[in-house]
């Protein structure tokens, strides 16, 4: 988080300040941090366009595009689970993304139905 700081609220140039090798710059964390913003969506964009930047450019990139300023820490997107899709995938046999395309076909008495056949009792 210390180059994500240095980017967004102290603006200082952590590759020349300190000692860092590019091996230790976390790029996809980065990106994904930035991702979660509507100011600096695009240039995560224009960045994932160029993946033979060295870290220190994708740096010097971020450094003089964002703008200075405290940001909340956003939450990373993850699908909702859905136990109906794993339902599908267990009775049917499917994949995940099969089953998440055909979910929506079925009724609650057939979930319930597969719900029952399924069933191999113990714990849960």
């Amino acid at each position: 988080m210390d180059f994500v700081r240095a980017l967004t609220e102290t603006k200082r140039n952590l590759f020349k300040d300190q000692d860092f090798s590019e091996s230790e710059y976390p790029r996809f964390y980065i990106d994904k941090y930035f991702s979660n913003y509507m100011a600096s969506i695009l240039y995560v964009s224009d960045l994932n366009s160029r993946p033979w930047m060295s870290p220190k450019q994708h740096f010097t990139y971020y450094f003089y595009a964002i703008k200075k300023g405290k940001r909340d820490f956003a939450e990373w997107f993850k699908p909702e689970k859905d136990d109906n899709t794993k339902l599908v995938q267990k009775f049917y046999g499917y994949s995940y993304v099969r089953a998440l395309e055909i979910v929506d076909l079925f009724s609650d008495d057939q979930f319930t139905r597969m719900k029952r056949l399924t069933n191999i009792g113990g714990r849960k």
